[in-house]
């Protein structure tokens, strides 16, 4: 929100394992990091506030992120300059602030709402509320169809999903269950190779 304008940042999407705010979330100043280098933080104070960093595929990695974290950023948001307004998650960003990511569309306006700002900086609301439940349990499942040979083919497909996980990754698991369905009803002799299907309890979930 900045001079009576407000907008809704729709992509923003928290890291994977990030930490949630105090409850009711907070109001924070926002500011705009360009690539987050240190360069781009020369003069700049970032403690306590929203730090807006800028990303795309192809350049080289800056370390922005952490650098931010390391500064005193309450909130971080990575904004990926691919066009559109991307909404995907993150790898763990191993930073106490809370990191989220941010469409093009989305991480645009907000850098023309601080620009605009002037003087009195622009405000970002923001609340992220995380319920982490330790010691839980999953498991993989497999099944093998039997073949001529010892040459094996491995067919996986992870079964944890986020928030599209109807095509990551039930798309996935609908089409290795569909490959399962066909090969079995080809006698084993005329199956060259032996198959195992594996579905795997989760590929965001570690080792």
């Amino acid at each position: 929100t900045s001079g009576g304008r407000t907008i809704h940042l729709d992509s923003a999407q928290p890291d994977y394992y990030a930490n949630p705010l105090p409850a009711g979330g907070a109001a924070l100043d926002a500011v705009d990091v360009g690539l987050g280098t240190e360069a781009d933080y020369a003069g700049r104070d970032v403690k306590g506030k929203a730090v807006f960093i800028y990303s795309m595929l192809g350049v080289q990695e800056q370390g922005a992120v952490k650098r931010a974290d390391e500064k005193g950023a309450a909130a971080i948001f990575e904004v990926s300059m691919l066009p559109g307004n991307m909404r995907y998650e993150a790898y763990p960003s191993g930073t106490k602030a809370p990191a989220f990511t941010v469409g093009n569309d989305d991480g645009t306006a907000a850098r023309q709402l601080i620009e605009a700002a002037g003087s009195m900086p622009a405000k970002v609301k923001v609340s992220l509320d995380v319920q982490k439940v330790p010691d839980l349990k999953t498991a993989l499942v497999w099944g093998t169809l039997k073949g001529a040979t010892d040459e094996t083919i491995y067919i996986t497909a992870h079964k944890d999903g986020w928030f599209d996980s109807a095509s990551d990754n039930a798309g996935g698991v609908a089409a290795m269950l569909g490959l399962a369905e066909y090969y079995a009803k080809i006698p084993q002799a005329k199956r060259r190779r032996p198959i195992v299907f594996v579905g795997l309890d989760g590929h965001h979930n570690g080792p």
